[in-house]
C-alpha cells in the first residue's frame, strides 16, 4: 500500500467565500443611507425599494452566517483530516515510506507541507539535510524511521559504490 496523496485543505476556500459574503453585506450596508432618506422623505416608490433593501440584506446576513459556520466546520474537518493522515503516516509500512529515497533526494510522498519521515510535519527530515529537532529528538516513531531511512541510504550507496567496481572491472 502507497501513501495516498495529501487532501487539499477545505477551509482556505471557504474563508475565500466568507469574504466575499462580507463584500456583498458591506456594499448592501453602503447603499442603506440614501434608501431610507428616499423613504423617509417620501419619495415615490422608495417605501417598495428599502423594503426590498432589507429583505437583500437579511439574506445577505443569513448567507455570510451560514458561510462562517462552514468555514469553521471546514476548519474543524481540515484540522482532524490532518490529525487522521499523521496517524496514517505514523502506522504506515515504513517501506511505502522510503519509497524513492536516496542520499540526495527526499521519499517521492515527500513536500514542503509534510516529510513523510517526520510523521508528516511540514519539515524535512531527510537525514543527510539536517538534523532530527529536539523537540523530536524522543519521538521513537521518527526515530525508528529515520533509523531505516539511514540504513536504506546506506545500502543504496554500497549498491552504488558495488556497480562502479564492476564497471571499472570490466
Amino acid at each position: 500500500m502507497s501513501i495516498p496523496p495529501k487532501i487539499p485543505p477545505r477551509a482556505p476556500a471557504m474563508v475565500e467565500q466568507v469574504k466575499a459574503a462580507e463584500a456583498v453585506l458591506a456594499a448592501l450596508a453602503a447603499e442603506t443611507p440614501r434608501l431610507a432618506l428616499a423613504k423617509a422623505e417620501l419619495q415615490p416608490g422608495a417605501h417598495k425599494a428599502y423594503t426590498e433593501h432589507e429583505a437583500k440584506v437579511a439574506a445577505a446576513r443569513l448567507d455570510l452566517d451560514a458561510k462562517i459556520g462552514a468555514a469553521e466546520a471546514a476548519a474543524e474537518l481540515d484540522r482532524q483530516a490532518a490529525i487522521d493522515r499523521r496517524l496514517m503516516i505514523r502506522n504506515a509500512d515504513p517501506d511505502d515510506l522510503l519509497e524513492g529515497i536516496s542520499a540526495l533526494d527526499c521519499c517521492e510522498g515527500c513536500s514542503e507541507s509534510e516529510c513523510l519521515l517526520l510523521g508528516g510535519l511540514p519539515r524535512c527530515g531527510h537525514p543527510n539535510k539536517g538534523n532530527l529537532p529536539p523537540e523530536l529528538m524522543n519521538d521513537q516513531t521518527i526515530r525508528r524511521l529515520r533509523t531505516i531511512a539511514i540504513a536504506e541510504i546506506k545500502a543504496l550507496e554500497r549498491d552504488d559504490d558495488e556497480e562502479d567496481d564492476e564497471e571499472e572491472a570490466a
